[in-house]
């Protein structure tokens, strides 16, 4: 399995601040690697952009004929 799929390691500072040894490793899902929101914006993007591009060019498309 390719290295960024499933776990991920990362060096850390343990509970005391110190940075913990190399071979000391912490693994996370890839969600909580993550550590963020994925609000799935991307859809919203991409059908606003596609409908702006056909509008543009039919209306080119009627303008220059």
């Amino acid at each position: 399995m390719p290295p960024w799929v499933g776990f991920h390691t990362i060096r850390s500072h343990n509970d005391t601040g110190a940075l913990m040894a190399d071979d000391e490793k912490i693994e996370l899902s890839g969600q909580d690697a993550r550590a963020g929101a994925t609000p799935h914006v991307t859809r919203y993007v991409l059908a606003i952009s596609l409908t702006l591009v056909v509008v543009v060019f039919a209306a080119l498309l009627f303008l220059y004929r």
